[in-house]
């Protein structure tokens, strides 16, 4: 079976609950091992890092709730993409997005 990692960057207005049911659909979405979820609240970021800290070469698909919002997170994760062959897929390709 395939793995994937999740990772979900929370806007302002969010709540955990919310976060949390929005996750469960994208599981039940994909027919898919889950290798971790990171969930960073708005303005954090030490989930991100977690996620560039792990071994990514265990997952085939890296899924994205957006596009991440800095320029130098993103090269660093299509960089990590290419390097570690896995693939990024946003909620939004996914049965019409959440």
């Amino acid at each position: 079976m395939s793995s994937v990692a999740i990772y979900y960057k929370m806007d302002a207005e969010q709540n955990s609950d919310e976060v949390i049911k929005k996750i469960e659909r994208i599981i039940q979405q994909i027919d898919e091992g889950v290798a971790g979820v990171y969930i960073d609240a708005y303005n954090q970021f030490d989930e991100l890092i977690n996620l560039i800290s792990t071994d990514l070469s265990v997952i085939n698909t890296l899924y994205l709730n957006k596009e991440l919002e800095h320029d130098f997170d993103r090269k660093i994760i299509n960089e990590l993409a290419r390097s570690q062959r896995f693939s990024i897929v946003y909620f939004h390709e996914i049965d019409g997005g959440f």
